[in-house]
């Protein structure tokens, strides 16, 4: 498996703006690496992946993409931790420079491959500012297990570019499991834009609703004159 060691220049000169070309970030955070401040590893203008080390873990994969559309962000977070010393990572995910307007937001979440007791969060932000690393939350779901979750939240209207993040925090306890893996995971979150209806298109809805209970009405009252 590809490696790649990070010098202490490097972490320390990580960048945590996004520069306004790219458009996914990876990002990862444990402390005791790089002053505990989240390290920009990984950018692309559509896609972006990393594997490799980074504190007490083994990445095994790590990666970010902007769709395919409706989707808004994929991201993927697979981990082991490779000291035995246990620890925290969190993996953060981020794509910028999304255009509005009005939306719901669904986040979905994936949990598997639990090994050697870890545990996991996940959890989803969006940001009106084009926020890299964060903004408000959306859905937050803790797994032990694995297992699925999906909800879909309303967002403010947007005049214009915004952000969407899913970070992925994973506590790998001091122990091995029976076989022998020590603690790790595998976690998927997709965020996906559900169109609002336009009000004229409530309004027919509403107009159509209103259209079927009268003809129901009727049907009942002309039934019971029948009889």
């Amino acid at each position: 498996m590809k490696k790649f060691l990070f010098s202490a220049a490097l972490l320390a000169s990580a960048a945590l703006t996004a520069p306004a070309s790219a458009a996914v970030f990876i990002g990862l955070q444990q402390a005791g690496v790089n002053g505990g401040a989240i390290t920009q590893v990984a950018t692309g203008v559509s896609f972006a992946e990393f594997s490799g080390t980074y504190g007490t873990f083994e990445v095994n994969a790590s990666s970010a993409t902007d769709g395919p559309a409706p989707d808004v962000l994929d991201g993927l977070a697979h981990n082991t931790n490779t000291s035995g010393t246990g620890g925290v990572i969190s993996f953060y995910i981020t794509r910028t420079n999304i255009m509005g307007p009005d939306k719901a937001l669904k986040s979905a979440f994936t949990a598997n491959n639990f090994t050697g007791g870890a545990k996991a969060t996940i959890t989803s932000f969006y940001s009106t500012s084009n926020q890299l690393w964060g903004g408000t939350q959306l859905s937050t779901k803790s797994f032990t297990a694995g297992g699925f979750f999906e909800e879909e939240k309303m967002i403010p209207q947007i005049a214009g570019l915004y952000s969407v993040t899913t970070v992925y925090t994973v506590t790998a306890p001091d122990i091995i499991s029976p076989t022998g893996a020590r603690g790790g995971s595998r976690l998927t979150g997709v965020i996906t834009a559900v169109p609002v209806p336009e009000p004229s298109t409530w309004a027919m809805m509403i107009g159509g609703f209103g259209l079927l209970g009268a003809a129901s009405r009727r049907s009942v009252r002309a039934k019971s004159v029948l009889a």
